[in-house]
């Protein structure tokens, strides 16, 4: 996933930037009393990115005439999907 992508999507989670506990100059991503679950929230943006992708790949694959991946790539949304609270 591209950086500027996984920022986004942790921004929009509620995660925010901010310093190591131990003084590192370096900025950590980082759940805040706002967004106690922005954690959990990020990691199933994540996953809903990768489901949008395969989809995307399925609906590519099927205009073109080819059905001998789609099966796997179904069964890989499932997967996903148990990975996920899908509401």
């Amino acid at each position: 996933m591209k950086p500027h992508r996984i920022e986004q999507l942790a921004k929009q989670a509620g995660l925010v930037q901010g310093p190591w506990a131990n003084g590192n100059k370096e900025r950590i991503w980082q759940e805040s009393r706002d967004f106690p679950d922005a954690l959990e929230t990020f990691a199933d943006m994540v996953l809903q990115d990768v489901v949008t992708a395969i989809k995307k790949e399925i609906v590519s694959q099927s205009e073109q005439g080819i059905n001998t991946n789609i099966l796997g790539l179904n069964q890989a949304i499932f997967a996903i999907n148990d990975l996920r609270e899908v509401k």
